[in-house]
């Protein structure tokens, strides 16, 4: 993409967590940026990325200590990213993500005196954001020019707090999820391990949390004789466990329980392994896993929060949830039992091919480039009024 007559700009994009999927995030949205615009990437220092006409510097080191030397270890991070503001003067500078809103929210303020800055925020701090954190995030949304979120939940859930004319939405595309296997991603194997033969595979993946209705799937679950005596299907549900759910409260021999951190590869491999990916959130943004689900082209079963439910606009490719509660839950999972070759049949790749259409990451380049460019040349305006 090149726009021959548009001026050129300098971008400071600033990612400070930028490894592993998020970093794959960084990658493809960069590698799709106009030419035009000159881009210095600040990143973690473990990113493995390279990207053509990018120029990456690795200047978040974080201390293998805990608590204090942390966060010092960040605040010198930020220290370095100001010093370059102020010795280079970038048009925009574009936060992806931010650890700290209290120290971050100064940070920014320091840096306007020199540049536009833009914030994406990608999980529009509804569901698991820290309540103490929330009023920080807040100021910031109101001093930043502009604000990316992914859907128009998002959007809807900002406009609380920062006028809707400053937020402007960009589809998160999506990952190829093959780029972090390195040659590791073996759901066959994967399969053996957790003893899964000829069973079809539910799956509830990544954390457990209240928002994601962890807790209803396991209710459902149980209170189900078929679910819970099933020989024909096995639920797994996989992640770090953010509920205080027990391993010893699992009444189900055909329920398989990860409580933990799961690695990439182990995450993409039981995405592989699974007929039936579950997502009966009781709230969302935007779902990262239903992004997965779709790349790798897996059918769901998702409930009607936020956006989730957009991608059957094209056909069917799973279940709508129409009611968030156990009891619906466990209903239409008994159905699902009784019709398991609805399950595993296959959806039509013209399907397939129309909803990875939404999120071509050459569009969504041209998108954030045009926001750029109109948020470089937009009048400054006075932090005292801004969103008030």
């Amino acid at each position: 993409m090149q726009h021959e007559k548009a001026p050129q700009i300098e971008l400071f994009y600033v990612d400070p967590m930028s490894v592993h999927n998020l970093a794959g995030y960084d990658f493809e949205l960069l590698t799709n940026i106009d030419k035009n615009i000159k881009v210095s990437f600040y990143a973690n220092e473990k990113v493995n990325i390279s990207v053509p006409n990018v120029t990456i510097k690795k200047i978040y080191r974080y201390s293998q200590k805990k608590g204090l030397f942390k966060i010092i270890s960040y605040v010198k991070s930020q220290i370095m990213l100001l010093q370059e503001v102020r010795r280079r003067k970038p048009a925009i500078v574009h936060f992806q993500w931010l650890k700290l809103p209290l120290v971050d929210y100064w940070i920014i303020m320091y840096i306007k005196k020199y540049s536009k800055v833009i914030y994406t925020s990608h999980d529009a701090f509804t569901h698991h954001v820290e309540s103490e954190h929330k009023e920080m995030f807040i100021k910031i949304l109101k001093i930043v020019d502009q604000v990316i979120v992914h859907t128009r939940t998002s959007k809807r859930d900002l406009t609380d707090f920062v006028v809707g004319e400053k937020i402007e939405i960009i589809r998160h595309g999506l990952l190829r999820l093959e780029k972090y296997c390195n040659n590791v991603c073996d759901s066959n194997k994967l399969k053996e391990d957790l003893n899964i033969e000829s069973e079809i595979v539910f799956s509830a993946l990544g954390s457990m949390e209240y928002y994601k209705g962890t807790d209803l799937l396991l209710e459902a679950w149980h209170s189900s004789e078929a679910l819970r005596e099933s020989k024909k299907v096995k639920l797994i549900i996989a992640g770090k466990n953010k509920m205080g759910l027990k391993r010893k409260n699992i009444r189900a021999d055909n329920i398989i329980f990860i409580d933990r951190f799961i690695p990439d590869e182990e995450f993409i491999a039981l995405i592989r392994l699974s007929d039936l990916i579950l997502l009966p959130y009781r709230q969302i943004s935007q779902s990262g896993l239903l992004l997965s689900a779709i790349s790798e082209g897996k059918k769901v079963l998702v409930s009607t929060a936020g956006e989730l439910a957009e991608s059957f606009k094209y056909g069917d490719v799973g279940w709508i949830l129409q009611q968030t509660s156990s009891e619906e839950l466990k209903d239409l999972l008994e159905k699902l039992l009784e019709r398991l070759q609805d399950v595993t049949a296959p959806v039509t790749e013209a399907i397939w091919r129309q909803i990875k259409a939404d999120y071509d990451w050459a569009a969504i380049g041209e998108q954030t480039s045009r926001l750029y460019l109109r948020t470089a040349l937009a009048p400054v305006k006075d932090l005292r009024t801004a969103d008030e």
